[in-house]
């Protein structure tokens, strides 16, 4: 059996023999690329070396005992298994084939580097999960190729590879077929080196790549142990767009007699590490890798003697599905009038979207049917909100009773439809949908209210001063109220005073009382926002009196005013039907969200932060729900678009000018964008892990393989240093989270327990709560 290749018999498809890592210098070395010359000890030797010594039902029995999120068990496990592996006996044969392809070499020095089965695919980059051994001399040669072997169930190789499981981007156990081939090629003496993405990682723009490149070995960058310098160059033309010089206080270099050292760069390290010649050298080499892979590469160089060398190329993993076209543009080019503040889950928000649409069999073919919500923030088209106003303006002026009384059986039949569904809900997603109908004839009564409004102030400002309350603050429910103004008299009646608090409540009333509230528990229901109505409640809304439905006129009112009191009356009334509707049926509806938000271990105030699609289609998860609380963007043209936290921020600034208001911050560089609130955990060292809640800010001096389990139960990483290649970076990106880099700072000024705000586009950290 063969269990050595050379990097010239190996290509892009033995990444099952020779790893990812092993496959991808093969096939860049067959292509011509200035790639170090070395070989892999093909996965098949590791399979050997554990059938030999019998470690494979071991290694499957302790993985058994695994428990992801009781981190004990992982290092319990990797503990146990690297000590069964580093004190087995490697195979002779193997040891000395290895021995002879290293004198073949002709190198003194080279690195061993891990090569995972299943490593670097288009779906998951392993990005430092297991090891490498930099600048290896013959007699620890078979010492570190056992490293690498066992590597394989490091803590974080352990985690990350049942990481992998439960997100599905793998079909194997998590015990079988994930094998470990090792590179060992030749040792380049580093004096410049640094990592290239063909597509800019935080922008995603195509058309440019960035360079980060800093002095010294290429594992500092990697490990963002430095900030590396940073260039972005059009891919196009190969001009450099942006040059960001960072000063390097230390690098790392090789010791003389092997190993690695950090050395003081002194006024050097202020000093740009690439010229603008090497820049665009470099890029018509990562261009040309793009070119041969087809695909968005994250490629590793190193620079000695004037020359450039690839050491890695792998998929970029964590860039976003391709957007069609960016919508931001057209959103800032329409012309909008705001609504109002209207705070409510991401559900909520989404079914006002139909606005337009069902407000369509109002006005016939006349509306833009534009909408668009911000974080909160509603927005119609000024065109739409003219046409509600101007034509119910007409409406009254012209005493067209027809209109209204159409827009009255519009609700009345999207409440009967809703209400008849709401007796036996068997489809979620379809009662949603009918929920979005009811949503969207209801909602446009605000504006048709604003243009009978400014009818009646014109033709009869004393009816309007009559009238105007008619919109506002009506109770939940018409019954509801008369039946608590009942309960009220009785109390009040049988204790000879006002009825002001619960303990003025006798006890043979209490019963009516509790009755009362089980009846209409569903009160405080808004908009997928559920309250029970509680004897508080009660009692608040007992201040409120009577309603009256019945508009008594006397001589002195005319003809005129009585028509439009009848107006907004009939609007105010409908209104505050398709309201109660509202909170009636999506509070019969929260038992059935209930069920599916713990399905996937979610509560119901996560659920209703998802969309109904996402709802049909069960992509539901806790990150989706933590990142809509803190940014919803919808734009509705005739076709539904969830907006991004950039194209968010981008429209609010546009349209509300809104400035970031920044105190106490740290500032560093986006490697993923993303807005976050959390509290801070500090972890620097694998042992700091412990007490690191779900959602927590992760702040490190620079991250770890070692400490993948903070960064993964993270909502947000924050680091002293690194750049946009390092660590911190591609993990974030690959864990989809926001995250900032290279802040210089963030350690020592986030402390344990502070409350923060991660702004990751702007590249800033607020305080917004320091613990005390």
């Amino acid at each position: 059996m063969i269990y050595i290749k050379d990097f010239q018999n190996l290509n892009s498809s033995d990444v099952s023999i020779a790893g990812g890592k092993g496959a991808s210098l093969g096939e860049m070395t067959q292509v011509g690329m200035s790639v170090p010359p070395g070989f892999v000890i093909l996965s098949c030797a590791f399979e050997r070396f554990l059938a030999e010594t019998d470690l494979n039902v071991e290694i499957d029995s302790i993985l058994s005992k695994v428990k992801t999120a009781e981190m004990h068990t992982i290092e319990n496990a990797s503990e146990k298994i690297q000590a069964l592996i580093l004190s087995a006996d490697m195979p002779s044969d193997i040891a000395s084939e290895i021995l002879e392809n290293y004198q073949k070499l002709g190198s003194k020095f080279v690195a061993v580097r891990s090569s995972a089965t299943s490593e670097d695919s288009a779906s998951a980059a392993w990005a430092g999960q297991l090891d490498t051994f930099l600048n290896i001399k013959e007699e620890n040669l078979l010492e570190n190729v056992q490293k690498c072997w066992a590597s394989l169930f490091t803590p974080r190789a352990i985690f990350y590879r049942f990481e992998l499981l439960e997100r599905g981007k793998t079909q194997t156990n998590a015990e079988d077929h994930i094998l470990v081939a090792v590179v060992v090629q030749k040792m380049v003496n580093s004096e410049k080196s640094g990592i290239a993405f063909s597509v800019h990682p935080v922008t995603q723009d195509e058309n440019q790549l960035i360079i980060e490149a800093g002095f010294g070995l290429g594992e500092a960058i990697v490990s963002g142990s430095v900030t590396p310098d940073s260039y972005v160059v059009n891919k196009k033309d190969l001009l450099i767009i942006d040059v960001n010089v960072s000063e390097q206080g230390r690098a790392l270099f090789r010791q003389e007699n092997g190993g690695n050292e950090w050395q003081d760069l002194g006024d050097r390290g202020k000093d740009q590490v690439l010229s603008e010649k090497e820049i665009i050298e470099l890029s018509k080499v990562i261009v040309q890798i793009e070119k041969h892979y087809g695909f968005p590469c994250d490629i590793e160089w190193a620079f000695e003697n004037g020359e450039f060398f690839i050491t890695q190329s792998r998929p970029i993993t964590t860039l976003l599905k391709k957007i069609s076209k960016d919508v931001t543009e057209e959103i800032l080019n329409t012309k909008w009038v705001h609504l109002g503040k209207w705070i409510e889950p991401a559900l909520a928000a989404e079914t006002w979207l139909d606005y337009g649409v069902y407000a369509q069999e109002f006005f016939k073919e006349k509306l833009d049917k534009k909408i668009l919500y911000l974080n909160g923030d509603f927005f119609l088209s000024e065109h739409d909100s003219e046409i509600f106003v101007d034509e119910s303006y007409e409406a009254a002026k012209n005493k067209n009773k027809l209109f209204f009384k159409n827009i009255y059986d519009l609700v009345e039949k999207a409440i009967a439809e809703i209400t008849e569904k709401s007796k036996n809900i068997k489809n979620v997603v379809d009662f949603l949908e009918s929920y979005k109908r009811l949503t969207g004839v209801w909602m446009p009564l605000n504006n048709i209210a604003k243009g009978i409004e400014k009818y009646v102030q014109e033709s009869d400002p004393k009816a309007f001063n009559l009238t105007k309350g008619f919109l506002d603050n009506k109770p939940m429910t018409l019954q509801q109220i008369d039946e608590m103004y009942e309960i009220k008299t009785k109390i009040e009646k049988n204790i000879g005073r006002k009825f002001i608090k619960s303990t003025d409540i006798p006890q043979k009333f209490i019963p009516m009382v509790k009755e009362h509230l089980k009846k209409y528990e569903w009160i405080n229901t808004h908009h997928f926002v559920v309250n029970k109505f509680t004897i508080d409640n009660l009692i608040e809304k007992m201040g409120q009196g009577k309603v009256n439905n019945e508009n008594n006129f006397t001589e002195k009112y005319t003809d005129e005013t009585k028509y439009l009191i009848w107006l907004l009356d009939l609007i105010g009334f409908v209104r505050f039907k398709a309201a109660e509707t509202s909170g009636y049926t999506t509070y019969q509806l929260k038992d059935k969200l209930d069920s599916i938000a713990r399905i996937k271990g979610l509560n119901y105030e996560e659920i209703v932060e998802h969309t109904i699609n996402e709802i049909a289609s069960n992509n539901i998860s806790k990150k989706i729900a933590v990142d809509r609380k803190l940014n919803i963007g919808f734009y509705f043209d005739g076709e539904e678009k969830i907006l991004t936290t950039k194209q968010i921020k981008i429209c609010l600034n546009k349209l509300l000018k809104t400035e970031n208001v920044i105190n106490e911050s740290v500032k560093g560089l986006c490697a993923r964008s993303g807005k976050v609130v959390g509290i801070v955990k500090v972890v620097n060292h694998q042992n700091q892990m412990e007490g690191f809640k779900d959602e927590m800010v992760l702040v490190s001096h620079q991250t770890t393989p070692d400490i993948i389990f903070a960064m993964n139960k993270s909502s947000a990483i924050v680091t002293d240093f690194g750049g946009l290649t390092s660590h911190a970076a591609i993990v974030a990106r690959e864990l989809g989270k926001p995250c900032i880099v290279g802040t210089k700072n963030a350690t020592k000024i986030l402390k344990d327990g502070d409350l923060v705000e991660v702004d990751a586009d702007n590249g800033v950290v607020r305080i917004l709560e320091k613990k005390q």
